[in-house]
């Protein structure tokens, strides 16, 4: 009977990260691979509905586009108020998210006032060349390198830890140089938001490594 209970627990614990979006990689540690639809907007029901209004009021359609934030408020200037409405969304294609696409909308009294942000496209298919095995070891070949600048993460506490690694766009953009959008993978300690990266799926170049500390002195 415990030799049954001990085949079982052990059945159970490869299991855990042994699905078709996950691979085990050394010790206890795994990556899955998340996505979020656009769909799945980040607003209450009741902002999503005043949102819809406005975009359908000004004739702007909400296909690819995911709501992360809205904002109202009633400004008083000269003694006329303005009610203003911020709504920043994520752009999306090939059901992969642009990492750096964000788009602010600016309504005043019901229209729209201004946009900030670039309407992004891609010609780049959404199937991805690196296994998340290999994700997952770039991601710790990166943090060994920051971690021997001075970080205050150490990357022997990470592991054994499962990581998260969205697929999506990452769009490059420089003082004089063209605009450049590659696929990337944004990887993250699991339920963390730092250290994050984000690796380049063709070629698995470091795109951007940060521990989530700000320090005033050099590393």
């Amino acid at each position: 009977m415990k030799l049954r209970y001990y085949l079982l627990s052990v059945i159970l614990g490869f299991s855990a990260c042994s699905k078709s979006t996950s691979d085990e990689v050394g010790g206890s540690g795994c990556i899955e691979q998340v996505a979020v639809a656009p769909t799945e907007h980040e607003i209450s029901a009741a902002n999503y509905t005043k949102a819809t209004s406005l975009f359908q009021q000004n004739n702007i359609s909400l296909t690819n586009l995911r709501i992360t934030r809205f904002l109202e408020d009633d400004i008083v200037l000269n003694g006329v108020t303005n009610h203003h409405v911020n709504v920043s969304v994520t752009q999306y294609q090939n059901t992969l998210p642009f990492f750096t696409g964000t788009i602010i909308y600016a309504f005043k009294n019901g229209r729209l006032n201004f946009t900030g942000g670039e309407k992004l496209t891609t010609d780049i298919s959404a199937t991805p060349t690196l296994s998340l095995a290999a994700v997952r070891s770039l991601y710790f070949d990166e943090f060994r390198k920051y971690s021997q600048q001075g970080s205050y993460l150490k990357v022997e506490d990470f592991l054994n830890k499962c990581l998260t690694a969205e697929l999506g766009y990452y769009n490059y953009r420089g003082v004089g140089m063209p605009n450049k959008t590659v696929r990337a993978w944004h990887i993250l300690p699991k339920g963390k938001s730092y250290p994050e990266a984000y690796i380049a799926d063709s070629d698995g170049s470091t795109i951007y490594f940060f521990d989530g500390v700000v320090s005033a002195g050099p590393k």
